[in-house]
């Protein structure tokens, strides 16, 4: 059965409260991304670019249970020997130039982009390759995961057809009564899990999507402020001040280096 393709939903524990707001910035920054037609070209850069070195050879013949998901780990496995390139520095130097070259992550600041992009690398390896549209993974910021994939897989079991003892009509009856039930039973095994690891859903961001919306335009579409301003009727302070405090809060880095690159 093919899973969605992303949650829609970021889950945080609540000792965690003292990052809840910069994290519920990045999710809804992410969102903008998307939304956004000509910033989504950093996804399908992400594809087109990095996706090939994720799943090189090394990775292909790995643990299925491994990946790199942190730039930690990601680094740590690339131990140097003699003149040997290890598989992973192709994937860490393009996702490098990923970040820098969309305004992502430059000089230490913004890597949680990278480690976004890491595990969302990880979420598309699990999804058809023509699986439509793009999205981002959401972040964890080193919380974890909610749920192992093992607790997040959904099957439903059946121990199958016997013509000889039930009618056709009766089995597909019980067959499509049964996957509904287990389906209805879904969301409430997910929130014992839940209750039990003390995690909570993160209210979606109600109040910012026009400055978010200014953000993306500013960071990634390299668009000026001043244009900014005038299609919003607004003056260059206002948007600077709006636009720049976003940025600091959610971890993106300073100053601009033209138009994003473009390849091939």
């Amino acid at each position: 059965m093919t899973r969605a393709a992303h949650t829609k939903t970021m889950w945080y524990r609540p000792d965690d409260e003292g990052d809840l707001y910069r994290m519920e910035a990045r999710w809804a920054f992410l969102k903008a991304v998307e939304r956004r037609a000509k910033a989504q070209a950093a996804l399908h850069d992400l594809r087109r670019d990095v996706w090939p070195a994720y799943r090189g050879k090394w990775l292909r013949d790995a643990e299925p249970d491994w990946r790199p998901m942190l730039l930690g780990e990601l680094r740590v496995a690339q131990v140097p020997s003699g003149n040997y390139i290890h598989p992973l520095k192709e994937l860490d130097q393009t996702l490098s130039e990923w970040g820098d070259n969309w305004n992502l992550c430059r000089d230490g600041v913004g890597e949680w982009t990278l480690e976004t992009a890491l595990e969302t690398l990880h979420e598309w390896s699990k999804l058809p390759a023509n699986t439509k549209p793009l999205r981002f993974c959401l972040p964890s910021a080193g919380w974890g995961d909610l749920l192992e994939d093992s607790e997040q897989a959904f099957s439903f079991n059946h121990n199958g057809w016997d013509p000889q003892s039930v009618p056709w009509r009766k089995f597909k009856t019980e067959i499509e009564e049964g996957f509904q039930q287990a389906l209805k039973d879904l969301p409430d095994r997910i929130q014992e899990v839940s209750n039990e690891r003390f995690w909570q859903p993160v209210p979606e961001r109600r109040e910012g999507v026009m400055h978010l919306d200014w953000l993306v335009r500013y960071q990634v579409e390299r668009e000026p402020i001043a244009h900014i301003a005038a299609s919003g009727s607004r003056t260059s302070q206002a948007v600077k001040s709006a636009v720049y405090q976003l940025r600091d809060l959610i971890g993106l880095p300073r100053g601009k280096r033209g138009r994003p690159k473009k390849k091939g």
